[in-house]
């Protein structure tokens, strides 16, 4: 909830979050949570703990 609350308060300066988690869980979650991060324009990509120099690239590419 605390993380929910610190979100809505800082949505206009967030532009995208990488989200960097291995497992079925998370990409369910990722898919499901997609919708709700575009509402706030909010860009959202899941990666793999093996991907977490990509994932960093991605947040400061502002790029796709």
């Amino acid at each position: 909830i605390e993380d929910l609350k610190w979100l809505l308060g800082h949505q206009i300066e967030i532009d995208r979050i990488a989200l960097v988690a291995d497992g079925a869980f998370w990409k369910v979650f990722t898919t499901l949570d997609l919708p709700f991060a575009k509402l706030l324009g909010i860009r959202e990509k899941r990666f793999d703990h093996a991907q977490l120099d990509e994932a960093w690239e991605w947040v400061r590419s502002g790029k796709g």
